[in-house]
């Protein structure tokens, strides 16, 4: 089975919830989207209050739509997605699976 003391630890057994920064930009020469994320509840510099998940990204281009998973742990992740051409649109939780601002 899977191990689930760290899910329940930070979904139940403490305040808060994460309240996320999300920013993107296309990088020409690598042909690659980057996405950064920044947790904006945890004190910078400190472990308290950070929370660790999944987060599910969704890109639209001219090839159509694509999806990537970044595990989100610290409190600023940048994440690299290789593509052609710039996305259209980024719909970050496109599903609305976690619980955050």
């Amino acid at each position: 089975g899977k191990d689930l003391k760290q899910f329940f630890s930070q979904w139940l057994e403490k305040p808060g919830h994460p309240i996320l920064q999300v920013d993107w930009k296309y990088d020409e020469q690598k042909k690659q989207a980057l996405v950064t994320v920044i947790q904006k509840q945890a004190v910078e510099g400190a472990r308290e209050g950070l929370f660790q998940f999944p987060l599910v990204i969704q890109f639209e281009n001219e090839e159509g739509v694509m999806y990537k998973s970044a595990l989100v742990k610290e409190r600023q992740t940048v994440f690299a997605a290789p593509m052609e051409t710039p996305p259209l649109k980024v719909n970050i939780d496109p599903n609305m699976a976690l619980l955050y601002e």
